[in-house]
């Protein structure tokens, strides 16, 4: 049911956008089987590379807010250390 839901939800947010209209010329020309094939893969390849790009963003963003976090603790105690002289 995952598997069907998602593709479906895929192919539906895809249509009328530039991936459709390339695939309907190139499936006037060449055997549709292999448009289809062609198309799905490189759909399927782009959604990987951004759950990657993704994942890494979501990584980076971790470091930066322990970052934040560490550095106004220290802040705050810097202060509060300031604020008793």
């Amino acid at each position: 049911a995952g598997f069907t839901t998602t593709f479906a939800t895929v192919a539906i947010a895809d249509l009328g956008d530039k991936s459709l209209l390339t695939t309907l010329v190139l499936a006037a020309r060449h055997k549709a089987e292999w448009i289809f094939i062609g198309s799905e893969s490189a759909i399927g390849s782009v959604n990987r590379s951004r759950t990657l790009d993704h994942r890494l963003f979501a990584d980076a963003i971790d470091r930066i807010i322990d970052t934040i976090r560490i550095n106004s603790g220290v802040a705050f105690l810097l202060f509060g250390a300031n604020a008793l002289d």
